[in-house]
């Protein structure tokens, strides 16, 4: 089986540029990193309500969830510090803010945002350009007073506003827009007296460029889970306002990758990867490592329902596979086939769940080859982004970390009319130019490669995804063969619904030896067996041998294929018959003791009785405890000959009336 590498990405040997970049990140997060110039109108913005219809947006306020949060990470609490500060468009309502830990806990009291003259405001591009100013954490002739957050414990914390009160969070039919005109997150080190770049994040930016013609001239890092970084470029793309969020699958996360990663109409996105304003801090978010797809195994059963598709992989990324049902090479929707997708937290073989159906919903048969295609890519990221009024230039994507490079794009618009690229796209980004894009309704030129029609992206969700690396493996798979058991033995049985363990059940007289054994063996595989006796363990031989057994048994029987791993189960009850012969009846009518009653007789079993003088009073081939003995006070022997190996029952029996 040989692997068919697909380094798909283009080497650009941009270190000089990478270097450029970090050093122009100098000092803080905020908008130094979204707006390269004072002219420039980029900016975050707080709820996007146009109508009193709402919620909309939620970012970085008190109703924000896990994905929706403005973010910064601690890694030395006892050598860090968080200087910060923001101004707003307006103020036309009271704005609250407060900071929490990653366990919801407020940390940073709420307050009301800073005016001016106050610490935390601030007052001018060249402020926030400069960064805080604090003349005991970060001296820094014309910056920004700075508020001061000093942290208790390491860990992940967020920065969260409201509207109106310091702790109700305003209501959700509210019209409302609010724009941070000016803002800056900075965590310091203490002994350096110096920012540490890359450690304010969020799931789910949400820009404004406050004009419809106003271009974003903002580029973004990308930490995908597997840990490779990606600078996102928007290369001129005019969007007003819009949440940027990346993940791995597309739109949706639910279905299969086909149809997760296609542009969609309406607004669907997800987020999932961090994203930062500035490199991430290396300390703290580690950069990943390429790697590679080194084996794929047989299907064999998994521990639950179903089948695992094995793949094994140096390290993290995500896989996945086409299973080619139909006889068509590729993926066909709406056929047989069948598409999964499994992300790889680490290095290892990785179980991906199949449930043996096709993509009918009928059982695929076992032992029929089929075609397999396992695709595992590194640094897979999808850019779902809504509602962009216009993109001329289209999107130029550069990974940074593994290794330098400029990555190919793709996209799927054809659920929304527009054009399909699955192939990859590379951007010429010595000239900027990237691979997709449209105009807005206004007529002005295209640059991208690939055009779509004007205002194509609005009110549609706009999906694009690249990766670091793509090794695709053909394999030919098939499904392990069933396994059917069945428990039999060398006494009766019958299927009986009233006992605890449902299945056969043997019944017979104490201290008989009982066999056995599995009904539907095959002598042809090697399979293992497991015997358990009341959930104890009995035996791992094909047909294991109860001995003088005295009481009632629940027998389950696990047969195994080590080399699927494939299951199957059996239960039987081993009944023991619990005789009793009285030695007294009363036959008087109160429907009390009137009757010879041998307690659990078997069936078919021959009874004699006799009087004391040795005459055969009553005889029955196939006694039913039916015998009363009226009008016959006496002493009487009997006997039995019963068709079970119970043996002979025999002896007195006294009649009273």
């Amino acid at each position: 089986m040989g692997h068919n590498v697909l380094m798909k990405s283009v080497k650009y040997g941009f270190s000089v540029f990478l270097a450029f970049l970090l050093s122009f990140y100098a000092a803080a997060d905020g908008t130094k990193q979204l707006r390269k110039t004072v002219i420039e109108k980029n900016c975050i913005q707080l709820y996007d309500r146009s109508d009193e219809k709402g919620p909309y947006r939620k970012f970085a306020t008190y109703d924000a969830d896990s994905n929706q949060r403005l973010s910064f990470t601690i890694k030395k609490f006892e050598k860090e510090v968080v200087l910060f500060g923001f101004s707003f468009n307006t103020y036309q309502d009271t704005v609250y803010f407060r900071i929490k830990d990653q366990n919801g806990k407020v940390v940073f009291a709420p307050r009301m945002a800073p005016k001016t003259g106050e610490a935390g405001y601030i007052n001018t591009y060249a402020n926030v350009d400069a960064g805080p100013d604090h003349s005991t954490y970060m001296p820094n002739a014309g910056g920004y007073i700075p508020l001061v957050f000093k942290p208790e414990s390491s860990g992940d914390f967020y920065i969260e506003f409201n509207i109106g009160d310091s702790i109700i969070s305003v209501a959700e039919n509210k019209k409302l827009k609010h724009y941070f005109e000016l803002f800056d997150v900075s965590v310091v080190n203490t002994e350096l007296q110096k920012p540490i770049n890359g450690r304010v994040w969020s799931k789910a930016w949400d820009f404004n460029t406050q004009g419809s013609q106003n271009v974003f001239t903002s580029t973004l890092f990308i930490y995908s889970d597997d840990g490779v970084i990606t600078l996102l470029d928007f290369n001129g793309m005019k969007p007003y306002g819009f949440v940027v969020s990346c993940n791995e699958t597309g739109t949706r996360s639910k279905g299969n990758f086909y149809q997760n990663r296609q542009s969609i109409a309406g607004d669907s996105t997800y987020p999932q990867y961090k994203i930062f304003l500035t490199y991430p801090d290396a300390e703290v978010f580690p950069p990943g490592e390429l790697s590679q797809l080194t084996k794929v195994f047989p299907i064999n059963c998994s521990d639950g329902n179903g089948y695992c598709l094995n793949v094994s992989t140096s390290s993290s990324g995500s896989i996945s596979i086409i299973l080619e049902l139909n006889g068509i090479p590729d993926y066909q929707p709406d056929t047989e086939d069948v598409a999964l997708s499994y992300f790889a937290t680490a290095g290892g073989t990785h179980c991906i769940k199949w449930d043996g159906l096709n993509g009918k919903g009928v059982i695929v048969k076992a032992g029929i080859p089929f075609q397999t295609i396992v695709t595992y890519q590194k640094g897979l990221t999808n850019l779902p982004i809504y509602d962009v009024e216009g993109h001329p230039n289209g999107y130029i994507i550069k990974m940074i970390v593994p290794e330098e490079k400029v990555l190919e794009m793709h996209w799927d618009n054809s659920a929304v009319g527009g054009s399909v690229n699955l192939a990859g796209c590379f951007p010429d980004a010595l000239h900027h130019k990237g691979c997709l894009g449209w105009r807005t309704v206004i007529d002005e030129p295209v640059y991208a490669s690939t055009v779509e029609k004007p205002d194509f992206g609005n009110d549609r969700t706009f999906n694009a995804w690249w990766y670091a690396a793509l090794q695709v493996d053909t394999v030919q798979l098939v499904v392990p063969p069933t396994i059917i058991t069945k428990i039999g033995s060398d006494h009766p049985s019958r299927n009986d619904l009233d006992q605890p363990i449902q299945g056969d059940t043997s019944r017979f007289c104490p201290n008989t030896s009982i066999t056995l054994f599995d009904i539907f063996a095959d002598q042809n595989r090697s399979y293992q067996y497991n015997w358990k006796a009341n959930d104890q363990f009995l035996s791992a031989g094909k047909i294991p041998v109860l001995a003088d057994v005295t009481e009632d048994k629940h027998i389950t029987l696990t047969v195994s294929d080590p080399a699927t791993g494939c299951k199957a189960e059996d239960a039987y009850v081993l009944d023991v018959r619990d005789i009793f012969v009285p030695n007294l009846i009363t036959p008087n009518g109160d429907y009390k003791n009137d009757r010879f009653e041998i307690r659990d007789l078997p069936e078919g079993t021959y009874l004699e009785i006799f009087n004391r003088w040795g005459d055969l009073v009553y005889k029955n081939e196939n006694y039913k405890n039916d015998w009363k003995g009226e009008n016959q006070n006496a002493v009487y022997y009997f006997q039995t000959r019963p068709q079970e190996s119970c043996g002979a029952f025999k002896g007195w029996l006294n009649v009273v009336e």
